[in-house]
């Protein structure tokens, strides 16, 4: 594929926004990532980066602690120097998917065996609590239209000769190929899974470069087999959900996000009623590309283009909060 130049950031801002996230990845002490010999595996580095960077997190205990509604959470404010670093990444992932990017190696869905990976039937959660979404995004209700997907690294793998144990991560995931739907609704990753609150490993976990393991790629493997058991095309993909995000991290950058919008967090609502929409041309779009919940898709677009055999993009972002926690819809359009 030719390099597309238009919208791409100059050299001095991309060199900006690199020493911009690696001051922020140590000053958050997260997991050392791999220096790569293979030049063409840079992308690697930038992956590890924003998939790396583990904040404190609340889990389950979130509801209980936010009364049941991440809306009542608003002590919280965002840093500044935290703020340009998911800018950053955002302008970083835009410029990617608008570019020849190296691609995945994970490209088959026997890979997941290969990890250790196994799969169930989840609920159908989106059709259950985001019956609003979907009918505005005028999607199949149809459960036959979709496929719900469990996958939990349940299984030890082997890299290189070195056996590793099982991390139990996991995701949940809805997808409706012919609409062109992804959306995780569950996940957490081996990385993360074996890391603790400040950032340590707590059991062995391998590279990841080196590993299946990055969310994006165990996305793109499930919607892949899901458009192929469908008869769907996989260029079709419109819409890459994150539902449900407790993530405080991501949830202060919408709250800065939405305020310097003009626009008031704990207004958010309905899919239909009560959602924001904000384009990626902004720095506030670019802010939440770069968040926890937002990298995974753009990975997803920017590293399997030869899959989709073109190159897509995201243009906006759509926040909602329609059962007491937020959920962004991210806009895919051919570039």
């Amino acid at each position: 594929m030719a390099s597309v130049r238009s919208g791409q950031p100059s050299v001095l801002l991309f060199s900006f926004c690199i020493v911009t996230l690696l001051a922020y990845y140590f000053s958050q002490q997260a997991l050392s990532f791999p220096l790569l010999e293979d030049s063409d595996a840079a992308l690697n580095v930038i992956n590890t980066i924003s998939t790396n960077i583990n904040q404190p997190s609340l889990g389950s205990a979130i509801p209980t602690l936010l009364g049941n509604d991440s809306k009542d959470f608003v002590k919280r404010d965002i840093s500044d120097k935290d703020w340009d670093a998911f800018k950053c990444k955002g302008e970083i992932l835009l410029s990617q998917m608008a570019s020849d990017t190296p691609a995945s190696q994970w490209t088959e869905y026997s890979q997941l065996d290969d990890f250790g990976w196994t799969h169930d039937d989840a609920e159908p959660k989106i059709l259950k609590d985001y019956s609003d979404a979907v009918s505005g995004l005028d999607m199949s209700t149809d459960a036959d239209d979709w496929v719900f997907v469990k996958g939990t690294q349940s299984n030890g793998y082997n890299v290189d000769g070195e056996d590793f144990p099982a991390t139990n991560a996991y995701y949940e995931l809805s997808i409706n190929p012919s609409s062109g739907c992804i959306a995780f609704e569950n996940t957490k990753s081996p990385t993360a899974m074996a890391t603790n609150k400040k950032g340590k490993k707590t059991k062995p976990v391998a590279e990841a470069a080196k590993m299946l393991g990055q969310m994006s790629d165990l996305g793109f493997l499930e919607y892949q087999h899901a458009a192929q058991s469908k008869n769907a095309p996989l260029d079709n993909l419109k819409y890459i959900l994150r539902m449900t995000i407790y993530n405080l991290n991501t949830i202060d950058i919408f709250k800065r996000a939405l305020g310097a919008q003009g626009h008031d967090y704990a207004d958010l609502g309905s899919f239909a009623d009560g959602s924001i929409t904000i384009q990626m041309s902004t720095d506030e779009g670019k802010a939440i590309l770069g968040s926890p919940n937002g990298r995974a898709g753009a990975f997803i677009l920017a590293q399997h283009q030869q899959a989709f055999g073109k190159r897509k993009t995201i243009n906006s972002v759509r926040i909602w909060n329609e059962i007491g926690l937020p959920s962004v819809m991210f806009n895919v359009v051919d570039v």
